[in-house]
């Protein structure tokens, strides 16, 4: 069976294009020695089909050592995305009444085309700048993808 053109491996092949990038920022930026990044998409795109919403993300990556925090920024992380996920806005995007009980109230999220990334263990600018990085790396992977498959004479995704 084939996959669809958004998958773990594309989703590891973009994020590993812009690690370096945000390695590099976060020492540059003195933000601190830790950061969560989530990696998941609209659930139009990304069904969770009874997983739990942490098991349904593509990818979950720690940068240094997250319970360093004073907060518990893999949870921050993972409430930024979910909460992205569900409204399909940016957290910086959701109103007010938008917000469930027990979700975070800290921006660090985008949706880009459809892909979300949240991030957490900086300011919330910073998480934001650095989810938009991995998002759009996403999305210009899926675009080549795309463009490979119509250059094979693909009609179908997954040919």
């Amino acid at each position: 069976m084939s996959q669809p053109v958004l998958n773990r491996t594309l989703v590891l092949t973009a994020f590993e294009f812009v690690r370096p990038k945000i390695e590099a920022a976060l020492a540059e930026l003195k933000q601190g020695s830790s950061l969560v990044l989530v990696v998941s998409a609209i659930e139009t795109i990304n069904p969770r089909d009874g997983r739990s919403f942490e098991e349904s993300c593509y990818l979950i990556h720690e940068f240094g050592d997250p319970s360093k925090n004073d907060d518990p920024i893999r949870d921050i992380a993972l409430s930024k995305t979910e909460i992205s996920v569900r409204t399909g806005k940016a957290t910086r995007d959701v109103r007010p009444q938008e917000l469930l009980a027990g979700e975070t109230l800290k921006i660090g999220s985008v949706v880009v085309t459809g892909v979300v990334v949240g991030a957490s263990g900086t300011k919330g600018v910073i998480d934001e700048m650095i989810s938009g990085w991995v998002a759009y790396a996403i999305q210009m992977y899926c675009e080549l993808e795309v463009a490979a498959m119509r250059d094979r004479e693909a009609n179908f995704v997954g040919e």
